[in-house]
C-alpha cells in the first residue's frame, strides 16, 4: 500500500461520520490511532451499516480519448492476424450493436481459437502479465477483435492468469454468471456478462468482495496502463464497516507490480506472469 492510503483513510473515516461527529473531530493523536485501525481490513464494526449495492451506481459511458498506436513489431498479436480473421456473423454483430452502442462493426473480426493460442502463448513465453497482454501494441490500433465467451473461457482454462474480469463464478448469492463476449481493440476492453452489477468473491484478489457492471469498459492508455469503468470493490474497515471503492486504474509501475488506483486511495499489488497450466 502506498504511503498515502492511511491519510486517505482518515480522511475517509471523517467523511463517514454524521456531521454531527464530524464537528467534534479527533485530535491529531486521535487521527493516528485511527489510521492505524482503519490499516486493519478485519471483521465488521457491531453498529456500523454495510453500504448497500443498490447505491452502486451503472458507470456511465464516459468518452476518453484513445492514441491510435499501431502495432509494434514487439506485440504480442501475430502479423497480419485480424487481416486472415472472418468478421462475426450478422447475429453476433446485431446482439453486439446492441451491448456496445456506436460499436465500429465493420473494423471487428472474429478471433480464432488459433490466433488466441498464439497470442497466450506468446505471452507465457515471454513471462508478461495479464496486464501486458490486455495492453498490447497489437490491441492499440484500430483493429478489434471479437472472443465469443466460450473462447475466453478455454483459454482462462488453458493459461493461469489473474484477472479482476473472471471468465465465470458464482455470485455471494449462489446465481452463476460467466462473460459472453469479449471486444479488444481500439485502444478499448469491453468484458460483457451475463449478469450486471453482482457481487461475487474472486479468488486471485481475497482482501474482499468485488462488484462487477454487466459492461466493464476498460480503455487502453497505454503499455501496462488500463482506465477501468465498472469495477468495485468492498472490504472491511474497523470502525468504518464495509467501505466500497471504485476502481479506477491499474498502471505497471515495475517489471512485477502495478498501482492500483481507487476513489479511496491507491495500493502496489503483485503482478504475476502469465502461465500455461
Amino acid at each position: 500500500m502506498t504511503g498515502r492510503v492511511p491519510a486517505t483513510l482518515a480522511a475517509l473515516a471523517l467523511a463517514a461520520l454524521p456531521a454531527a461527529a464530524r464537528a467534534a473531530a479527533p485530535s491529531p493523536a486521535g487521527l493516528a490511532v485511527l489510521n492505524q485501525a482503519s490499516a486493519l481490513f478485519g471483521a465488521p464494526v457491531p453498529g456500523l451499516d454495510a453500504v448497500p449495492l443498490s447505491g452502486i451506481p451503472t458507470p456511465p459511458a464516459v468518452p476518453v480519448p484513445v492514441p491510435q498506436v499501431p502495432p509494434a513489431s514487439g506485440s504480442l498479436v501475430p502479423a497480419g492476424l485480424w487481416a486472415s480473421l472472418p468478421a462475426p456473423d450478422a447475429a453476433t454483430l446485431s446482439w453486439l450493436a446492441v451491448r456496445v452502442p456506436g460499436l465500429d462493426a465493420a473494423a471487428v473480426r472474429q478471433m480464432s481459437p488459433d490466433g488466441a493460442e498464439a497470442i497466450f502463448s506468446a505471452a507465457a513465453a515471454r513471462g508478461a502479465s495479464g496486464l501486458d497482454l490486455f495492453t498490447d501494441a497489437g490491441f492499440r490500433g484500430s483493429e478489434i477483435y471479437y472472443l465469443s465467451g466460450d473462447l475466453v473461457r478455454t483459454m482462462f482454462d488453458r493459461y493461469q492468469m489473474r484477472a479482476l474480469t473472471p471468465a465465470s463464478g458464482v455470485t455471494v448469492d449462489g446465481k452463476p454468471f460467466r462473460i459472453v463476449g469479449l471486444l479488444i481493440g481500439g485502444g478499448r476492453i469491453r468484458v460483457l456478462y451475463d449478469l450486471g452489477n453482482f457481487e461475487f468473491v474472486n479468488p486471485d484478489f481475497p482482501d474482499g468482495t468485488y462488484t462487477l457492471a454487466g459492461d466493464v469498459d476498460q480503455t487502453i492508455a497505454g503499455p501496462g496502463d488500463l482506465i477501468v469503468n465498472g469495477v468495485w470493490v468492498h472490504v472491511r474497515v474497523f470502525i468504518l464497516g464495509r467501505v466500497t471503492a471504485r476502481i479506477e486504474r491499474l498502471t505497471k509501475t515495475g517489471p512485477a507490480e502495478a498501482l492500483v488506483t481507487t476513489d479511496h486511495g491507491d495500493r502496489t499489488k503483485p503482478l504475476h506472469p502469465v502461465v500455461r497450466r
